[in-house]
């Protein structure tokens, strides 16, 4: 699957939440999902589409036991 992504773009996000995943003021988990989304955002630039969509939903996981936010 790696190479195989088509269509699929990054959004170049990545920079701004690893600044989020090193915020003091958010939550372990939140940190922990903007991390996440940093490594995903990597392996979409580097055309790993498992690793992307691993990371991916880790990402999801990890924010829904966060809990909505404010």
């Amino acid at each position: 699957m790696d190479g195989d992504f088509g269509a699929v773009k990054s959004d170049n996000l990545g920079s701004r939440y690893e600044q989020r995943s090193k915020d003091p003021n958010l939550s372990d988990k939140e940190r922990e999902a903007a991390l996440f989304f940093t490594v995903a955002e990597k392996h979409i630039q580097e055309e790993q589409a498992e690793e992307a969509l691993k990371h991916s939903e880790e990402v999801r996981s990890s924010a829904n036991r966060s809990g909505p936010r404010p």
